[in-house]
Parts: structure tokens; C-alpha cells; sequence
């Protein structure tokens, strides 16, 4: 059992698995950013945060949420006196002396207390997902359950998964007591029905409880199957005060995220396991459906830890701010988006490590920092544990479905496979499938049902190889050159060594963006007032960061030699600029005047500064020393 000591108490602790266990909670300091580090399109930004779908990451990873950590472990209690006594103290500091802070409180920015790093959220510190099912070792194994039967009991879900908006409840029709409170809007000629749609009109919905009806074209629901039979025919009901809204969350709850269900269908719904495994033993064999059942309801993939309510409010408080910070949105406890903010930051993160890895020519995995590895297993361990502080279940259900839609059904208004971050799908899949059926809360637990999903991402992937891959015509017909074969087996390697380390697809190694623009600091003519309709004007290199870096940027003031450091509106330094001159030293402010030469191993520095996203860590301890720069007037 892992035990930790907190850096304030310096009391040694065990994790806190349930009530019944004396161990406090326990938490890391963590710094969540919004990142464009590893964009392949630099002219492509996330214009709309608010109303931005994330189901999955793009594939050009031209945004991403990057969690951090120093690895300090704190009980939660103590950190959150900590955090009380920081803010009460800045708040009475006088405000001349504020402008120069090398975290800002409004952002819920602190210090960590043994090492100074930059931190904006707190991390909990969770067991592993299979600590709880110890206790059931001497269980038989599972029934084994191969990929097309598994695959069938996924098509059975499509085809009859439903859809509700604002909080609508679907029934399946001739089975419900309370027919006489359906909608009384004019019945439309056509109804949602799973895989498929009836004559291509429009199931009308009733919203909330009061009545007002909403219609749905079914042309406009991506992932809509081709070809299909409507075998399984739903509809709406109105959710009744007192009735509809215990499985649904309340339709209130879902009113709150309206600008967060962008995706144009509301709530998708997926059918009982009952239904399904009946279905599956009819199309496939008893046993089958045995075991598809199993992979959900089994003691092993519902044996989920029962944490103490702090634990519950750590990790909801967690989760928002991977949402607040990652999309820079306001505050919202209820947003579908959440869990998948959650998912997103932690496959853009394994991504990121892995390209610091593969920059640093170190093996994938086995070569990491103590720092890196103390943030990655609590934050793996936590992304498995989110659904446990989602407000609503039924939004994993939904994100499950949808993902599934993508993968299996596909459509017209879908994106692309091309357009797909089929690691973070893969990431999203697995931790958000086992808990797809109604009433069944499940945890990945690397069961026989992650070994199919991954290799539905694997073909994912080698679809997205085949689309892009350029063969050059020979220039021969009748003879092949021998050295084209070598050549393509030695392209092939780095992936599959990738892909088995990872799981995950490849991505190129991102260099240091030199954008071909000059940019005027310390002049008052190119300010720009920022955000709009602020009236607050900023410098062009604060504008540029934010709209090319994220809010963080690098730049040379090339009149003296000085390389810039930018993180937000207030915070920036100078750093040693990779130019030496003869003797190994630099010459900020070329006062000496020798001749400077790019130095590789100065470079490589910045580059892995860069890379790793420790510009904010670094502006932080820099200002905590000195404060050179103003980063509003640059």
C-alpha cells in the first residue's frame, strides 16, 4: 500500500480507500494549462471555446488541456488551509505591489510549499483501479469473448440507442404506465429508432416539464447507420415532476450546460444490458451473450472503491478545473464536458511525455523523471475514477454511445477519420465503456473488453496510415528496387514500438514555432485592447502569445539579444538566449559586441523547456527572485 508524507505536516500517511480506513485524503499540487505545443496547424486555434465539442482531441492536436506536477504530496486538509492562508495574505497586500506577483489567486494560482512550482489545482492521490478486486482472486476467470461477437454486441447497442433533449425521458412504446402524460404537441410522422429513422422525418420532444416540444431532424444526428432496418422504435415522454428526473439527473441539471451540448442531439441513451445480451444470444450463441455480460456486470468490473465524501469533493473539484482551465470558460458544475476534459488532458499529456522522451533520446516509458512519473500514475488513476464525479451518470452513458457511433456507424456530418486523435479515443473508450448500461457503474480494469478496444483503435490508425501514405511510382515497371523494401520496413518500426509502448498513434516530434512576423514591443502604436471590450490594452507580443501559444510564448528582442518569456497577461522574464560568443559566455544587451554563435546544447535547453510546458514554472521562480519584465506593456 503506497504511503506518502505530507509536505506541511510532515505526518506519514497511507491513501484513503473508504470510511472504514484511518488514512486522510491526499493531494499533489498540479498546474493545468490550456497548450499548442504539439500543433501541427498553426493556423488553426480554438476560436469558441464555450460551445466547443470535445469529444475528442483533433488530429492535429492544434489544442490540448497539459496537467503537470512537482509531485509533493499533501493531506488535503492541510493543503486547503495552505491555499485559505495565501489567499487571505495576497488579498492584504497592498495593491502596488501586486502587478509583479509571480502567481495570480484569481486564476487559483499558488506556490508549491517545498519547491516553489507553479500550481493552479490540486491533484488527488487515488489506488490503483484494481485494489478493490483483490478480494476476489479465487473467482473463476471470465468467459472469454472474442472480437466479431463483441463487435455485434456494440452494433446491437447502435441500434437501439435513443436520444433525449432537456431532460426528456425515452420509453419503448406500448410499455409505459403513464401513456396519458405524453406530449400532446402534434405527433410527428417519424421517431427516433436507434440505428435508423422512419420515413427520414422528425421525433418531437418534449423539454423539461413544461410542455414546450422540440423536434430533431434525422438527418442532422451524425452516426446514423446506412442501409438499415428500424427494428426498435422510442419514444419521448415528458418528464414528469416527481418521476422523470431521478435517472436523468433532473432536467434542470441539464439546462445548466446548454452551451456545452453543441452537438446538436442532446443526451444519447444507450438500451439495458439485459436487452442487448438477449438480442446477442439470439444472433450469436448463449455463451456469448455470457460473456459480453460479464464484461459489465461481473464482481471485477463493478468493484468500485467507496471513497469518503472529502475524497468525492476533491475529485470533483479536480475535474471542473481540468474544464475551467483547459477551455478557459467560466465555472460550471453541471457541463457534459467535464469527463471529457478530464480524458482529453490526460491523452494530451501522455502524448507530450512521450515527445519529451523521444527528444531527449530516451527509451518510451522506462526513462521517466521521478517528477513525471509521480504525475502521470495519479493522473491515469484519477481519469479512471472520473465517472465516480460526474453529476449525472447519464452523461458517461452518452459520451460512451457517441464514441461508439463514431467508431462503428460513422455518417455524413461526422469528422473525418482523418480529423480523428484516435489515442485520445482510445483513452475516452476505455475508461468511459464500462460504464454504459443504466444503473451499472464500472472501472477499466485492463479486462479481455480493453484488448478489443485497442485493437479497434489499432485499425483506426492503420486506416488513417493507409489514407496518407504517398507511394512513389517506379520508374521502372517490371523491376523493383531492393532498397525500397528496407526503407519501408525501417519506417514501419518506430511506429509498432510506439504503438505497443503507448497505445497510442504516432505524432512528429513538434519543433519551436519561428513564425516569419516581427512584432513591435515597448511601442504604445501597436497595442491592442485585450480581451475585447475590456479596455485593457496589450502589448503585441501578450496579443500573440495568446492567440499562437495559448496565453505562453517565446520571443527574442534580436536588438539585444534576450530571449522573452511570456505567460499570461501579467507574468514574463528574460532568460540566457542560446548565442555564446568565443569564450562559452553570453552577451545580453550586446554590450561586449563579440561575435555569437548558436549554441546546440543552449538550444536543446529551451527546446525541452519549451517542449515539457515548464515556461509558466520557470517564469514563476524567476519572478519569485527577481521581477524583470512587465509582461502588459510587451
Amino acid at each position: 500500500m503506497n504511503r506518502y508524507t505530507c509536505i506541511l505536516c510532515h505526518q506519514e500517511d497511507r491513501l484513503c480507500h473508504s470510511e472504514g480506513i484511518r488514512g486522510r485524503p491526499m493531494v499533489l499540487g498540479a498546474l493545468i494549462q490550456r497548450s499548442t505545443v504539439l500543433s501541427r496547424n498553426r493556423s488553426r486555434h480554438l476560436d469558441q471555446p464555450e460551445t466547443h465539442d470535445t469529444l475528442i482531441l483533433p488530429g492535429d492536436l492544434h489544442w490540448g488541456a497539459h496537467t503537470s506536477s512537482c509531485g509533493h504530496a499533501m493531506h488535503a486538509n492541510c493543503w486547503q488551509k495552505y491555499f485559505d492562508d495565501v489567499v487571505t495574505k495576497e488579498r492584504r497586500r497592498p495593491y502596488r505591489y501586486r502587478q509583479n506577483m509571480s502567481f495570480d489567486i484569481e486564476k487559483s494560482e499558488f506556490l508549491c510549499p517545498l519547491c516553489e512550482a507553479l500550481c493552479n489545482t490540486a491533484l488527488p492521490l487515488l489506488p490503483g483501479v484494481t485494489w478493490s478486486s483483490f478480494g476476489l482472486q479465487d473467482q473463476p476467470p471470465p468467459p472469454t469473448l472474442s472480437l466479431p461477437d463483441w463487435l455485434r454486441g456494440l452494433h446491437i447497442i447502435l441500434k437501439y440507442k435513443t436520444v433525449m433533449v432537456n431532460g426528456a425521458r425515452p420509453t419503448e412504446e406500448g410499455g409505459h404506465s403513464d401513456d396519458t402524460q405524453m406530449d400532446t404537441s402534434p405527433q410527428p410522422t417519424g421517431m427516433v429508432a436507434g440505428h435508423g429513422t422512419v420515413g427520414g422525418m422528425a421525433a418531437a420532444t418534449s423539454v423539461g416539464a413544461g410542455g414546450s416540444a422540440a423536434s430533431i431532424p434525422m438527418g442532422g444526428l451524425p452516426g446514423r447507420g446506412r442501409g438499415s432496418t428500424n427494428t426498435g422504435i422510442t419514444t419521448f415522454m415528458k418528464a414528469v415532476p416527481g418521476d422523470g428526473g431521478q435517472r436523468s439527473g433532473e432536467g434542470k441539471d441539464e439546462e445548466e450546460d446548454s452551451a456545452s451540448s453543441n452537438d446538436g442531439e442532446g443526451m444519447w441513451t444507450p438500451p439495458s444490458l439485459p436487452e442487448v445480451a438477449s438480442e446477442l444470444a439470439a444472433a450469436t450463441s448463449s455463451d456469448s451473450a455470457e460473456a459480453f455480460t460479464a464484461l459489465f456486470n461481473s464482481p471485477a468490473a463493478t468493484s468500485v472503491p467507496d471513497f469518503p465524501t472529502q475524497t468525492l469533493e476533491m475529485m470533483s473539484n479536480f475535474s471542473h478545473s481540468v474544464y475551467m482551465h483547459g477551455l478557459h470558460v467560466n465555472p460550471n458544475l453541471f457541463s457534459r464536458r467535464i469527463p471529457l476534459m478530464v480524458w482529453n488532458s490526460t491523452a494530451y499529456t501522455i502524448h507530450t511525455l512521450e515527445e519529451t522522451q523521444r527528444n531527449s533520446n530516451r527509451a518510451l516509458l522506462t526513462s521517466l523523471s521521478s517528477r513525471q512519473r509521480d504525475c502521470l500514475a495519479p493522473l491515469v488513476k484519477f481519469a479512471a475514477y472520473a465517472p465516480l464525479c460526474v453529476k449525472r451518470k447519464q452523461t458517461i452513458e452518452g459520451v460512451a454511445v457517441r464514441l461508439l457511433s463514431l467508431l462503428l456507424e460513422g455518417g455524413e456530418s461526422t469528422p473525418c477519420v482523418l480529423e480523428w486523435d484516435v489515442f485520445s479515443i482510445l483513452v475516452t473508450l476505455t475508461l468511459s465503456l464500462p460504464s454504459i448500461f443504466p444503473s451499472i457503474q464500472g472501472v477499466a480494469t485492463g479486462s479481455q473488453q480493453d484488448l478489443h478496444i485497442l485493437q479497434v483503435c489499432f485499425l483506426a490508425h492503420i486506416v488513417q496510415l493507409l489514407l496518407t501514405c504517398e507511394e512513389p511510382e517506379a520508374d521502372v515497371d517490371m523491376e523493383v528496387d531492393e532498397g525500397s523494401d528496407k526503407s519501408s520496413e525501417a519506417g514501419d518500426g518506430p511506429w509498432l514500438v510506439s504503438m505497443m509502448a503507448h497505445c497510442r498513434s504516432l505524432a512528429n516530434i513538434p519543433q519551436i514555432k519561428v513564425q516569419p512576423q516581427q512584432l513591435l514591443d515597448y511601442s504604445y502604436c501597436c497595442q491592442t485592447e485585450f480581451p475585447e471590450g475590456s479596455r485593457q490594452m496589450v502589448g503585441a507580443c501578450t496579443y500573440h502569445a495568446h492567440f499562437c501559444g495559448a496565453g505562453t510564448g517565446i520571443f527574442i528582442r534580436v536588438r539585444e539579444c534576450k530571449i522573452l518569456l511570456l505567460s499570461g497577461q501579467i507574468k514574463g522574464c528574460f532568460v540566457n538566449p542560446p548565442y555564446l560568443d568565443g569564450y562559452g559566455e553570453t552577451d545580453q544587451g550586446l554590450k561586449r559586441g563579440n561575435p555569437l554563435h548558436l549554441d546546440a546544447t543552449q538550444y536543446s535547453k529551451l527546446h525541452a523547456m519549451w517542449l515539457s510546458h515548464s515556461i509558466p514554472d520557470t517564469i514563476a521562480h524567476t519572478m519569485e527572485s527577481n521581477s524583470s519584465v512587465k509582461a502588459t506593456s510587451i
